[in-house]
């Protein structure tokens, strides 16, 4: 069954997004579309000469100007999305070719809960769609070496999207290679550290770890390990906020704005992002060295015991992460054996 949704590269023609089987459409196109980008030679060529200078690791994108867009052109919100969709994963295989190793996207955040029901149809179907088209095309990832993962507020997607959204995860969770693309699903990074904060707490009463532990540096070590490294460079589409996006990691970011809507984004503005990237990284790289060197010295000699209570923490939260990503296969296999109804309430 494979549906039009929130990151599928699946152009349709602009209208409603509902129908008589409910608020999603049956996607008619080839889900093989999905990551499947051949480059021309000369754009292999363009992206191999980046790889003489600094390539970030970690892009974090804010993929914004999806509803302008549509409203400019009249193209619909399905329509967009989708284009929208389209973009990331060719920006995605343009950054992998270029030696990336991370992408991470803005998936929606909590406030968009409050759009209209049209709205919110329209992105939680990209969301199904996504991840149905992902599941059918596993050989494809596979052979990218790409794993995805999600982080925030999943518990805002019905239980049949979490359910596939970890299997996901799971099915592509052990490739080598380690390219990453992460969705940021429901995300806020003040509500990020507010779970940041009762993990410890929570840590502290069981004894796991003392409240001496819960430094700066172990909250690095936390946001690093559970949510996502450090973001080397941020592009910002349509607006010039950060949204409450990735704060924690993008401290020494490059900040790309772009005043182009997403979708309007092309090959060149990518490349030209890196080239800019590369012109400031060494003046942030020598900045982020001197703050580090300073912090180090004013925190002294490392205590190894507190050190290892600290990894031992972060290792019983990751161990928890695998549990719950297991839990949720569990469903998603339940959901199959029984009477699909997973997206009948969106």
């Amino acid at each position: 069954m494979a549906q039009e949704g929130f990151l599928t590269p699946m152009l349709h023609k602009s209208g409603s997004t509902r129908s008589t089987q409910g608020p999603c459409r049956h996607g008619t196109e080839s889900s093989g579309q999905l990551w499947d980008d051949q480059l021309p030679w000369y754009k292999v060529v363009v992206l191999w000469l980046l790889r003489f200078g600094p390539i970030p690791s970690h892009i974090a994108v804010m993929p914004d100007g999806n509803r302008r867009y549509a409203e400019r052109t009249g193209a619909g919100l399905e329509h967009t999305y989708s284009a929208g969709t389209r973009l990331f994963t060719q920006a995605s295989c343009w950054s992998f070719e270029a030696g990336v190793n991370r992408l991470t996207a803005f998936a929606f955040a909590p406030r968009h809960q409050k759009r209209n029901a049209f709205e919110r149809d329209a992105l939680f179907c990209q969301t199904i769609g996504t991840l149905t088209t992902s599941l059918q095309t596993l050989d494809k990832l596979k052979s990218l070496g790409l794993r995805i993962r999600s982080v925030g507020q999943v518990d805002l997607l019905p239980s049949g999207l979490r359910a596939e959204l970890a299997e996901l995860e799971a099915a592509t969770s052990d490739d080598p290679r380690e390219r990453t693309c992460l969705a940021c699903i429901g995300y806020s990074s003040r509500h990020q550290i507010v779970l940041a904060a009762l993990d410890m707490a929570k840590g502290v009463k069981a004894g796991t770890i003392s409240s001496e532990d819960v430094t700066a540096e172990f909250l690095d070590a936390y946001v690093t390990d559970i949510e996502c490294p450090d973001v080397d460079m941020l592009v910002r589409c349509a607006g010039r906020r950060l949204n409450d996006y990735m704060i924690m990691q993008s401290g020494y970011a490059y900040l790309n704005m772009n005043r182009k809507l997403w979708v309007d984004v092309s090959f060149w503005d990518w490349i030209w992002a890196l080239l800019s990237y590369q012109l400031h990284w060494p003046r942030i790289c020598k900045v982020k060295e001197k703050h580090l060197l300073q912090l180090a010295s004013q925190s002294g000699m490392t205590d190894a015991r507190r050190a290892h209570r600290q990894r031992s923490f972060i290792k019983s939260l990751q161990v928890d992460r695998i549990a719950k990503t297991l839990d949720q296969m569990h469903e998603a296999h339940l959901l199959r054996e029984g009477h699909d109804t997973r997206y009948d309430k969106i």
